[in-house]
């Protein structure tokens, strides 16, 4: 058996997005595409006519508008891109507050989201304002540290310190590179998520830790203790940024190979797969992974 406690078993995901509500439902026998339609419908409705807060740029809202958002794009009938530009007009496509603060430009995602599919630079720039701002005054204090007489772990929220924030902030970071063209958005995205990573990542289990002060403890039989569902939060928003990533990008095998190991520590492997440019090529992979295969051209 592994040596690891994970806290929390691994939730579901809304368009591979974490969304919690507040309703009992029964999971159908079949899930086909009118299915999942009707489901996701419900679940936008109760929390769009259900608001919690007042304030809808937090990181929960952020989380769920990128969802919506997303089940918009995928059906643009369904009204859910209306209710996210609503939010974004509402709060003229300003992230909240301190704007170091990675769970703030969660909300984001959907402003830029809406920019790519309006062709909007209205809804992209007060948040390239706010990041060109981070990158001219950028944090280089650690992630965390001791201090005090008791040696106390400090977390510097100015950085992505804890592994939730590596689905708030970094699709938003890889998002601004490829709608404006400027790699200096990438390249902070990837200095600061590998910071993160060799700061909280466990290279035996092959999961990251909540945050730095979660590496020590252990539990009363000796195991190190994860949280499932900021691991979960992770995985989530790993995908989100590789669909951002250039293809040729010598980093993104790195992120790729982030996400199978992942999935291989859970108990859930990835179908091995190769890109290929050539006919020749593409029959060497085949042998090489083994058939049946599935060839899917990208464009």
């Amino acid at each position: 058996m592994k040596t690891t406690r994970v806290r929390n078993k691994l939730f579901g995901l809304f368009g591979a997005l974490t969304v919690c509500v507040a309703v009992q439902a029964q999971l159908p026998a079949t899930w086909d595409l009118a299915t999942i339609d009707a489901n996701s419908a419900k679940v936008a409705d109760w929390m769009l006519t259900h608001p919690r807060r007042a304030n809808l740029r937090d990181w929960s809202y952020g989380a769920f508008y990128a969802g919506l958002t997303a089940y918009g794009l995928a059906n643009p009938a369904n009204g859910a891109l209306e209710a996210a530009r609503h939010v974004g007009t509402n709060y003229a496509w300003q992230i909240e507050g301190h704007i170091y603060d990675g769970n703030l430009h969660c909300i984001a995602q959907t402003y830029l989201e809406l920019a790519r599919a309006d062709d909007s630079w209205a809804a992209l720039a007060p948040t390239r304002r706010a990041f060109d701002q981070i990158l001219s005054a950028r944090c280089r204090v650690p992630l965390s540290q001791r201090v005090g007489p008791y040696k106390k772990i400090r977390l510097n929220f100015e950085r992505w310190c804890w592994c939730d924030a590596l689905f708030m902030a970094p699709p938003t970071w890889a998002k601004m590179a490829a709608l404006t063209g400027e790699e200096k958005y990438r390249d902070f995205m990837i200095s600061e998520y590998r910071a993160t990573h060799a700061r909280l990542f466990d290279k035996e289990e092959h999961l990251f830790y909540r945050d730095a002060n979660y590496i020590e403890p252990r539990t009363k039989n000796g195991k190190k203790v994860f949280w499932g569902r900021g691991d979960g939060w992770v995985m989530a928003g790993l995908p989100l940024v590789i669909r951002e990533l250039p293809d040729n990008l010598r980093t993104r095998p790195w992120f790729e190979d982030l996400f199978k190991e992942m999935c291989e520590s859970i108990g859930e492997p990835v179908i091995p797969s190769q890109i290929t440019y050539s006919i020749e090529e593409g029959l060497a992979a085949a042998e090489q992974i083994g058939y049946p295969v599935i060839l899917r051209p990208a464009f």
